[in-house]
């Protein structure tokens, strides 16, 4: 009877150590004050965050296109906190999706280098980039002209008109995403997870509806939206949430100061 005790004891303690270790995980993947639901502005960039329906969203609004860089860290597979320091950037936002073999799946153009081909596929199934300090763009085909490009996908909103997702193998996980404007003047990262697990969120077929009503709720006008990452590989830095990724990401997008 002792020895059964003993051994109870013994499990209590150690499943309370592992509840402990829980929780001190999901603090360090996330830093940021959730309870602010104002927006802030500030140099031209606001970040918005928002709570609904257990879902933590956050969303960085740039004007100035020429603030935006695209790099890939498949060589370097250096942390996202180390980037943002050797980049000067003032927010980090992964994007693109890469393979087991560390290779770029989709285009990827960035510095006038293509770094990685075009594919056709039903799922990466749209196009973000920038085509000059005013304009950017999401879309199903690549312009001709721009200062970078990457694939990825799917497309959640295209041209106005909510996409039907129905996918296999949609898991729930955080995502990271881009959306724009009717004109590509005004470019909305954003990030939506699960409050209670950064590495958790809605699936790829919910993001949809719920993005739209974020929107509405908002009094945004969305009218291009891009899957951009998702999952253990994403992150999402602004100076007001610091969501990390648990591997190393693959592109980013480095959002510097106004020139």
């Amino acid at each position: 009877m002792q020895k059964l005790k003993l051994l109870f004891l013994a499990s209590l303690t150690l499943i309370t150590i592992l509840l402990l270790k829980k929780d001190m995980f999901q603090k360090a993947l996330i830093q940021t004050p959730l309870e602010t639901q104002q927006a802030s502005v500030s140099k031209g960039k606001q970040t918005l965050g928002y709570q609904m329906e257990g879902v933590s969203v956050y969303m960085l609004l740039v004007k100035d296109m020429s603030q935006i860089k695209l790099y890939s860290n498949l060589e370097d597979k250096l942390t996202a906190a180390s980037l943002l320091v050797r980049n000067g950037c003032q927010s980090l936002v992964s994007g693109g999706f890469y393979t087991k073999q560390e290779k770029h799946i989709g285009y990827f153009y960035t510095n006038g280098e293509l770094i990685s081909e075009k594919i056709t596929n039903p799922f990466y199934n749209g196009y973000f980039g920038v085509l000059s300090q005013k304009n950017a763009f999401i879309a199903k085909d690549l312009p001709t002209k721009k200062e970078f490009a990457v694939q990825s996908g799917p497309l959640l909103i295209y041209e106005g008109v909510v996409q039907k997702l129905k996918l296999t193998n949609d898991e729930p996980a955080r995502r990271v995403l881009v959306a724009s404007n009717k004109l590509g003047s005004e470019i909305y990262f954003l990030i939506f997870f699960n409050t209670k697990s950064t590495l958790l969120g809605p699936t790829l077929e919910e993001l949809p509806a719920m993005l739209v009503k974020f929107a509405d709720e908002n009094n945004l006008e969305l009218y291009y939206a891009l899957n951009l990452d998702g999952g253990a590989h994403s992150t999402f830095i602004t100076k007001d949430v610091k969501v990390s990724e648990l591997s190393p990401i693959g592109g980013y997008f480095c959002i510097t100061e106004e020139n």
